[in-house]
C-alpha cells in the first residue's frame, strides 16, 4: 500500500485509515505473506475497501459507510447488541451486505493494530 501515512491514536495508519500491513520495514512481508510464500502460493494484494471513508465534515471525521451518515462504530455496535445482519439491512435499507462486510473488515484491521499495555497499579 503506497501513499501517505499518518499517526493516529498511537499507531501508524495507512493512507485510507487502515493499519499498514507490511513488516517493520517497507517491503518486508508480514507473517501471512511469508506463510503464503512458504506454501508456494501467490500473494494477492487486496485494496482496502473503499466503502469506508473518513469525511472531516461528517460525524467529526469518524469512519463512515460511503454515501451515508452511519459510522463503522454504529454498525458494528448493532451486532454487539445482538442484531442479525438481516435486521440491520431491514432497518437501514441504504446499507448492503458488502457495506456490512466492509465495516467488519475495517474494525478487524483497526483491532489488529491495537496494542494494550497494562498499567502498574
Amino acid at each position: 500500500m503506497g501513499g501517505r501515512h499518518f499517526f493516529r491514536a498511537g499507531r501508524m495508519m495507512g493512507f485510507r485509515g487502515l493499519p499498514k500491513t507490511h513488516g517493520a520495514n517497507p517491503g518486508t512481508p508480514n507473517r501471512v505473506q511469508a506463510g503464503a510464500r512458504a506454501r508456494g502460493g501467490t500473494i494477492k494484494h487486496m485494496e482496502p475497501p473503499n466503502r469506508i471513508v473518513l469525511v472531516p465534515d461528517v460525524l467529526a471525521g469518524k469512519p463512515i459507510v460511503r454515501g451515508t451518515r452511519l459510522s463503522v462504530e454504529f454498525v458494528v455496535g448493532l451486532f454487539g447488541q445482538g442484531w442479525s445482519e438481516q435486521q440491520v439491512l431491514e432497518n437501514y435499507p441504504n446499507l448492503t451486505h458488502d457495506d456490512v462486510v466492509a465495516c467488519l473488515h475495517y474494525a478487524a484491521e483497526v483491532l489488529k493494530a491495537e496494542r494494550v499495555f497494562p498499567l502498574a497499579v
